[in-house]
């Protein structure tokens, strides 16, 4: 069981333009991709320095990320004509609320932009896609 002193330190860092270089996806039968990045309950410093870390990666292909904690990358590719189930366990109200927003926000960056985009946390989130 966690201790209450580790839910309180959970925050989302994905910040508001966490569109991955505003790229769109590379063409039309490629449908755009999410992406997952987290590694369980790493303080704010280290979670502002992932974030740093893989949008770098994403601008230059030689990138490497380095870190002395285990990180989880998932990629989803998001279809119209799915659904979507995403969870997270222990989060409280506000950061429950705080992942729906960032989910809604990569939800239309890929669906209504075509554009890929990137989510970073500092806990394990489950995301299942689910063909209507």
């Amino acid at each position: 069981m966690k201790s209450t002193k580790n839910l309180k330190e959970k925050r989302h860092v994905s910040d508001g333009k966490s569109v991955i270089g505003g790229k769109k996806s590379a063409g039309k039968k490629t449908p755009p991709t999410i992406h997952i990045v987290w590694a369980d309950n790493i303080n704010e410093d280290d979670l502002k320095g992932l974030l740093g870390q893989v949008k770098s990666a994403f601008s230059d292909p030689e990138c490497s990320i380095i870190a002395n904690y285990e990180i989880h990358w998932d990629v989803v590719r998001v279809k119209k004509s799915a659904f979507h189930s995403v969870w997270a366990d222990d989060l409280n109200n506000k950061e429950l609320e705080e992942l729906k927003e960032h989910v809604k926000k990569a939800l239309y960056a890929c669906r209504r932009e075509k554009k890929d985009y990137i989510i970073v946390v500092n806990y394990e989130v489950h995301w299942n896609v689910i063909k209507k």
